[in-house]
């Protein structure tokens, strides 16, 4: 018996190592630039939304263009730099376990003052699991 509960633990185990490695194992990263490389922290060029977005040195312009060709489980990673207009303000998540990370306080920021003044949001959140 011993031995057949040994091999049991040793499955269960294997199991969820597996899980676990394989679950972030598929995620992508993306990556999002404005039109500068100042005081950046993840990004090696400028953004633009014809780029791939899957590196460093090949960033999306927008938010919005990182979110379309984002998946469950990606993760936007957002420069510093003020985004605003078209593609950056009145967006909705509805895609669910995304995470979104900012360059740090005041490095990342969303200038809504574009928009119209019967939207004040520049982000709506229609999704579980949004970090």
């Amino acid at each position: 018996m011993s031995k057949n509960y040994n091999f049991f633990k040793f499955k269960s185990y294997f199991l969820i190592v597996s899980l676990l490695f394989f679950s972030k194992a598929f995620s992508a990263n993306w990556y999002v630039n404005d039109n500068s490389t100042t005081g950046d922290v993840y990004c090696t060029a400028v953004g633009n939304n014809s780029n791939n977005g899957n590196s460093p040195a090949t960033p999306k312009l927008t938010l919005l263009a990182a979110y379309t060709a984002a998946a469950a489980g990606d993760t936007i990673f957002i420069d510093t730099g003020t985004y605003s207009g078209a593609g950056n303000i009145n967006l909705t998540v509805a895609k669910a376990n995304l995470t979104f990370t900012g360059a740090g306080s005041l490095k990342t920021v969303f200038d809504n003052n574009l928009a119209s003044a019967n939207s004040n949001l520049w982000l709506t959140i229609n999704a579980n699991n949004i970090n």
